[in-house]
């Protein structure tokens, strides 16, 4: 369970940082210009954390529903 937990908190987390990275790397936010492939290179890593905590979120999700059913 508290490795649900871990995944529920890291989604908004890294979906966030992917957001914010992405407006970076557009140039969209006021800030002092750096790299643009810095930035576009760490919105790619959050995306892939984020897309690999949802996954890990199903399949806790499908191994609890198999549990509940075959231990009943």
């Amino acid at each position: 369970m508290a490795r649900a937990r871990r995944s529920a908190a890291a989604v908004p987390f890294f979906l966030l940082g992917t957001i914010v990275l992405t407006l970076l790397a557009t140039n969209a936010l006021p800030v002092p210009s750096a790299d643009r492939a810095f930035y576009s290179g760490l919105a790619v890593l959050c995306a892939v954390s984020t897309a690999v905590a949802v996954i890990d979120l199903v399949a806790i999700r499908r191994r609890m529903t198999e549990e509940r059913r075959w231990h009943r």
